[in-house]
């Protein structure tokens, strides 16, 4: 059997229901609303990794090799990840935000018109990179604009 613990709260934080009310929605604040919505709209301008997937492919990429395009997204994601959060720690949000959005843009269009598996390899690493830049740092401004209680 599983037993989910409650992580602890800070003191002083009142208690809120879940799922969260219309009054609860609205406390959440413009802050917030512009995050989600920024976040939101470059998460539909990303495509799948299966686009990946298939850019390797349509370079050549023998099939069993094709593993290889998610291992090395997920690799450079991991390697950058820390660094990023630590960068943006230091350093203004909204600018780091905007350069792992550059990254996606550069990932974009390296996949679309870079020739041969090099030029794959090279738009699939800006796209974990990409990856390690904004995912934390998104989540990390939910949390900096929403109240603490919620």
């Amino acid at each position: 059997m599983f037993v989910v613990h409650e992580p602890e709260r800070s003191a002083g934080l009142r208690k809120v229901p879940f799922p969260l009310s219309l009054p609860e929605l609205k406390r959440l604040g413009s802050s917030y609303w512009l995050v989600v919505a920024v976040a939101t709209i470059f998460s539909l301008a990303r495509f799948s990794e299966a686009f990946l997937i298939l850019s390797a492919q349509g370079t050549g990429l023998p099939l069993v090799l094709i593993p290889m395009v998610l291992v090395l997204t997920n690799v450079v994601y991991a390697l950058s990840a820390y660094p990023a959060g630590v960068l943006s720690d230091r350093y203004n949000r909204l600018t780091m935000l905007i350069i792992g959005f550059g990254l996606l843009i550069a990932a974009d269009l390296t996949l679309a018109f870079a020739p041969g598996l090099v030029g794959v390899a090279f738009g699939v690493a800006l796209w974990g990179l990409h990856m390690g830049l904004t995912q934390g740092l998104l989540a990390t401004l939910v949390a900096d604009t929403a109240p603490p209680e919620l």
